[in-house]
């Protein structure tokens, strides 16, 4: 459990920022556990950053406000005090009522914890405590300090609400849970209940504090109390609770601190990067717009009519290559939160193809090539407008990084169609083939400047399968081929038509 809560504090020590949609893929791809009810981010915010701060909140959660709790657990606004540590982030995000907001420095109990995990910047446990949302003191948090690496102070905490109970069971077999009844307790300032007979008890400590095992056979069970038993029972108890704390002497390592370390220098490099493709992307287009409309502006009546025009068609043009830029985030981040959905309806290939070269201007149409079978064999099922989508990126990749030649190659099978985006240009390394389909990989990164934004096959990939069919990458006689399939549309009345090779205007 240490361990996730380690993991996520080095994500925010190698960033300034964490957007939510980082933190919650980060969440999900490090996973949850049984009894840990969540992971969050708490940062420390002085009193008289806490307006700035809440209002920088408020521009991904409108409603959110910093928050404790009165004795009846109902939220009411928070006191003044000279710092406060609200929940920032929490994954998932809808558990305990949404805890986004509470200020764990209003709580006697979760502030001590804090404290120590300030001061000695190891882990902390909080003593049983009601969490939010909760009626009863049934769970504990631990907290993990997050050390800004150039002045060495904590700058935030980690934090984990946990259910002892339910971590021991997770980790136990079935067979021992019909045997046996367990129940955990905190000791830290109190006294052991002791042995008795029947029972076996035994303690562990987690996060400063000390916790008690204690162990009673169920009467069904047949188990006798001998010495023997007992030792096995118990330590198959602490074993499994074991594996709670086992995190952090595994991460003091000092191989695991270079692996932490290098994943962290490739999330800060990998972020940078992003950051500044996007800046590069937005800028360009936008630079065009904005430069175009200032002349027109200006220019009222000395520009001629074919000078304004071509003005107005540019200006198209730029708002246009910033539509589609933003169409791939969009699509990114919508499929990083499980919120994109496709339709499925009949797309005659030929003309999705069509309106792409047509929407991308002359130029890209002189240049590019259609190969296509025969009317009504290129009949595919999907949404017309990611396919569009799709087809878009796959040209403009061939445009920007291609050869002389490109081509749009059409075919179709009894059950799939084919959509080939092909260039005659260098390709690209065997062992590259399938990361060029990594988010934010690029395989032609820029040399003076940032490259493109490196989601665009990362997207039309994740696409195709949404619809159901795939998109790969391939060397073929000298071509670089980007092959899209998608399932055969087919109605009950049709009639199947061979495909056949024949070659058409593109124009």
């Amino acid at each position: 459990m240490v361990g996730r809560l380690v993991a996520v504090g080095g994500l925010f020590r190698s960033s300034d920022e964490v957007a939510q949609v980082e933190f919650r893929r980060f969440v999900a791809d490090i996973g949850l556990a049984p009894g840990l009810g969540g992971i969050g981010y708490m940062p420390i915010v002085r009193v008289e950053d806490l307006d700035g701060f809440v209002a920088e909140m408020r521009e991904t959660i409108p409603a959110y406000s910093v928050f404790e709790l009165d004795a009846e657990g109902g939220r009411i606004p928070v006191g003044e005090r000279p710092e406060y540590v609200p929940v920032q982030w929490f994954e998932p995000s809808e558990a305990f009522d949404q805890p986004h907001g509470f200020d764990s420095m209003s709580q006697l109990d979760r502030l001590t914890a804090l404290e120590r995990a300030r001061t000695t910047h190891e882990v902390a446990a909080t003593p049983f405590v009601r969490l939010v949302s909760e009626t009863e003191s049934d769970g504990f948090l631990m907290y993990w300090p997050v050390i800004d690496p150039d002045t060495d102070a904590v700058v935030g905490f980690t934090v984990a609400p946990m259910d002892l109970s339910e971590l021991l069971r997770g980790h136990h077999s079935a067979t021992l849970s019909s045997l046996v009844d367990w129940e955990v307790s905190d000791i830290t300032t109190g006294s052991s209940r002791g042995e008795a007979e029947g029972v076996w008890v035994g303690s562990l400590e987690v996060g400063g504090r000390r916790w008690e095992i204690t162990v009673t056979p169920k009467p069904s069970s047949g188990m006798i109390p001998d010495p023997t038993g007992a030792l096995l029972v118990l330590f198959v108890g602490l074993a499994a609770s074991g594996l709670a704390t086992g995190g952090i002497f595994l991460y003091r390592q000092r191989s695991h601190a270079r692996q932490e370390l290098e994943v962290l220098q490739e999330l800060t490099r990998a972020r940078d990067q992003f950051l500044a493709s996007v800046s590069h992307e937005l800028r360009t287009p936008l630079t065009g717009v904005l430069g175009f409309a200032e002349l027109l502006r200006e220019g009222h009546g000395v520009l001629s009519d074919e000078e304004r025009l071509s003005m107005i068609s540019s200006v198209a043009e730029e708002a246009t290559d910033l539509s589609h830029i933003i169409d791939d985030l969009l699509v990114s981040a919508r499929s990083e939160l499980d919120l994109l959905v496709v339709t499925r309806v009949p797309v005659a290939a030929r003309a999705q193809v069509a309106q792409v070269l047509e929407a991308a201007g002359s130029d890209t149409g002189a240049r590019v090539e259609v190969i296509a079978g025969l009317e009504g064999a290129d009949r595919a099922s999907g949404d017309p407008g990611r396919v569009r989508q799709i087809l878009r990126n796959l040209i403009s990749n061939a445009c920007r990084y291609g050869g002389d030649r490109i081509q749009v190659r059409l075919g179709a099978t009894d059950q799939r169609v084919h959509i080939q985006v092909a260039d005659n240009g260098p390709g690209i390394p065997a062992e590259e083939w399938e990361r060029i389909f990594e988010p934010y990989y690029r395989a032609h990164p820029g040399e003076s400047q940032p490259a493109a934004l490196g989601i665009g096959l990362s997207v039309a990939r994740h696409l195709a399968r949404l619809m159901e069919g795939d998109l790969t990458y391939r060397r073929q006689d000298h071509w670089s081929v980007f092959d899209l399939e998608l399932p055969a549309a087919r109605t009950p009345e049709a009639e199947r038509i061979p495909p056949q090779t024949a070659k058409v205007n593109s124009r």
